[in-house]
């Protein structure tokens, strides 16, 4: 009887094996890892060669595509400033001296902190996953991310934790082809509609009733606290004789409309202020630049097509002197 159970047991833990190892070939699970793989690819060769690198996230990740010098893009979707330092820390020593970092501030950048501090369950072991692998060898990084241990054995072990991406076996959703959109599928009244969404979605994620209200004692904590965060990207950069540049993405005009004056300074020009006031930093604004409301430029109404971004890029870098 003995020997049946152990044997049963056996061919159980073997069958969550083989299923496990499907689910890593899923769409699900590559997608998790997909703007991960030009990091990971950097090798000894390619030390001191980069002349620009940008942090960021997914506003970051859809609008830089760097091919008249050498350059990276080191976003990868969702991420705050402590792990855009992180993945800096990790992969410094592929900058050149003086190589420019570009420290993107978006919408709501400046909020972050809330959601590290109110929403503990907000990110998962997906989310982190993507920086447990990033940022390996990096001792610190294990503080930055909760539940370190349990993370990496997501990373191999992802049906364990999630058995119903069983389903994705049978299911898969579609690779992530987004970076590769050179048009605008949407109609003016979808992206109306689009706009319309990010807005609410971002009033909901950050507990915002009016935009237009003074920041109330919490939120006035989170922007001090996050300032805080910005400026040790900043600081990190000029210790390690790097040019740091924050940058504000471009947005369509529909998106853009959306914010009033008052919320843009409250939101965006006041907290850059407050990093500015603790290291002087460069501040390059393109969120109303004339040459990028366009929609066609995009593939929604706030994340710039692959045509949107070679252009986007070469005008950053022709504002930096990098090229002529």
């Amino acid at each position: 009887m003995i020997a049946i159970i152990v044997l049963l047991f056996s061919l159980g833990v073997l069958v969550l094996l083989l299923l496990n190892k499907l689910v890593l070939k899923t769409n699900w699970y590559k997608n998790a890892f997909l703007f991960t793989q030009g990091i990971l690819s950097l090798s000894d060769k390619d030390r001191g060669k980069l002349k620009i690198v940008n942090l960021g996230s997914n506003p970051a990740l859809f609008s830089f595509f760097y091919e008249s010098v050498l350059g990276q893009n080191w976003a990868t979707g969702t991420q705050g400033p402590e792990l855009d330092l992180a993945i800096l820390k990790r992969n410094v020593t592929y900058l050149e001296r003086c190589g420019v970092v570009l420290i993107p501030i978006v919408a709501f950048s400046s909020c972050t902190p809330y959601l590290w501090h109110l929403k503990t369950d907000y990110l998962g072991n997906k989310y982190y996953a993507r920086f447990a692998r990033l940022t390996e060898g990096n001792r610190e990084s294990r503080f930055l991310i909760p539940n370190y241990r349990k993370v990496r054995k997501w990373m191999k072990y992802p049906l364990l934790f999630q058995f119903s991406s069983l389903r994705f076996i049978i299911s898969d959703i579609q690779p992530d082809n987004r970076s590769f959109q050179t048009e605008q599928p949407m109609s003016l009244l979808e992206l109306k509609h689009d706009a319309d969404r990010w807005m609410s979605s971002w009033m909901h994620e950050f507990d915002i009733k009016d935009l237009d209200a003074p920041l109330d004692n919490c939120m006035e904590k989170f922007h001090e606290e996050c300032a805080d965060s910005f400026s040790s990207i900043v600081d990190f950069c000029k210790n390690h004789e790097l040019r740091p540049v924050l940058i504000f993405p471009p947005m369509t005009e529909i998106l853009c409309s959306c914010f009033s004056e008052k919320a843009k300074e409250t939101y965006i020009y006041s907290f850059v202020r407050r990093i500015q006031k603790r290291t002087a930093v460069e501040f390059l604004d393109y969120m109303h630049h004339p040459d990028f409301i366009s929609s066609s430029l995009y593939f929604n109404s706030f994340f710039l097509n692959l045509r949107g971004r070679k252009l986007f890029t070469k005008q950053v870098l022709k504002d930096l002197k990098l090229i002529s």
